[in-house]
């Protein structure tokens, strides 16, 4: 939403990106949804093979922009896309957890960043002994941006870049030699999804 695509309304949907100079990513279109909740969350069917993005995981789909609208206050910096990080994080927490409530109460919750112990006030926790099996950093990052202070919630650039490099970088071997890695293949994956997305009751 920070780089709406300047095309006709039926044109084929184009692939997320950044702009390439840091001045265009600086001119964010301030679009704020206004409405992100889990009914207006909707999972698309999976990528065919070759895809580098979705061939296993479907990609997630936000509709319904009746309410959105386009903020201008020049004295509030990032205002929407802020706003819609913490929308997204709430999303997530709803994922991960399996949770539709998004009225979550704020709490302290210490996590890592970038190497150091921080404490943030979040809508989002993850204790270990409940969620044992979820990637820490994607706990952290999670809890990051449905941090209270939005000055605390990743920009959209990290945001964007932690997610590609996650992408890339985690794959079955990354989870090799933890309690979790039978579940880290592929075939394994495909079942869940095709389980509990594709084939879901509800």
């Amino acid at each position: 939403m920070a780089f709406p695509p300047r095309q006709r309304r039926r044109a084929r949907p184009q692939r997320e990106a950044l702009p390439d100079s840091r001045a265009a990513r600086e001119r964010k279109t301030q679009l704020i949804h206004h409405d992100m909740h889990t009914n207006n969350i909707l999972f698309a069917d999976v990528e065919p093979p070759g895809d580098l993005d979705h061939y296993v995981i479907p990609p997630l789909k936000l509709i319904d922009f009746e309410d959105a609208e386009v903020l201008s206050n020049p004295r509030r910096y990032n205002e929407a896309v802020q706003s819609n990080i913490l929308s997204i994080g709430l999303i997530m927490r709803c994922i991960l957890t399996g949770s539709t409530n998004l009225d979550a109460h704020a709490v302290p919750v210490r996590i890592n960043v970038s190497g150091l112990n921080v404490t943030i006030t979040s809508y989002a926790n993850f204790p270990s002994n409940t969620y044992p099996d979820i990637d820490n950093d994607l706990k952290s990052l999670v809890v990051q941006c449905c941090a209270v202070n939005p000055l605390e919630r990743p920009t959209l650039e990290d945001l964007y870049n932690r997610a590609r490099g996650h992408l890339r970088d985690r794959e079955y071997d990354y989870y090799r030699n933890t309690p979790s890695a039978p579940y880290e293949r592929k075939p394994w994956i495909t079942r869940l999804v095709q389980e509990y997305i594709l084939n879901a009751d509800n």
